[in-house]
C-alpha cells in the first residue's frame, strides 16, 4: 500500500500543534514536522515495478474492441503513459515498520482509510 498522501500530509504538519509545518510556534518542545526522512524508506513502485510508466489506459476499451479491430490492441498497449503511483519516478515513499507503528500515524492511516470509504461510497450513490 502507497501512504503518499499521508506522507505529504503528516510532513506538513506540526507534531505539536496540528498547524502547518513549519509553524509559527516554535517556542515549545515538541514543534516539528510529525514525520522526518527516518521514518521513510523509498522502495520499488509494486504498480509500474519500477519501470514508470504503464501501457494503455485502464478501463479504455473493452475485449470486443480489440477482438473487433486486432491492430488496436496493439497500438493501445504500445503506448505509454506515466504511472499514477509514482509519478514516473519508479519507486515510492513507505514509512517504516516503527513509524507505522506510532499511535500518532495509526491515527493518520485509520482517518485516511475512513475518508477513502466514505468517498467510494458517495460515488457509488452517484454523488
Amino acid at each position: 500500500m502507497s501512504y503518499e498522501r499521508i506522507i505529504e500530509t503528516m510532513r506538513d504538519t506540526c507534531a505539536a500543534c496540528e498547524c502547518d509545518w513549519p509553524c509559527d510556534d516554535k517556542t515549545e518542545d515538541g514543534h516539528g514536522p510529525m514525520l522526518s526522512d527516518s521514518d521513510m524508506v523509498w522502495v520499488i513502485c509494486g504498480r509500474c515495478r519500477g519501470d514508470g510508466t504503464l501501457g494503455g489506459y485502464p478501463g479504455f476499451y473493452t475485449q470486443a474492441d480489440f477482438d473487433e479491430d486486432p491492430d488496436l490492441r496493439e497500438d493501445y498497449m504500445s503506448h505509454r503513459r506515466s504511472c499514477e503511483d509514482c509519478n514516473g519516478r519508479g519507486k515510492v515513499r513507505e514509512l517504516t515498520a516503527e513509524a507505522r507503528s506510532r499511535p500518532d500515524v495509526d491515527a493518520w492511516i485509520r482517518s485516511d482509510y475512513e475518508i477513502d470509504a466514505t468517498y467510494a461510497q458517495e460515488k457509488a450513490m452517484g454523488a
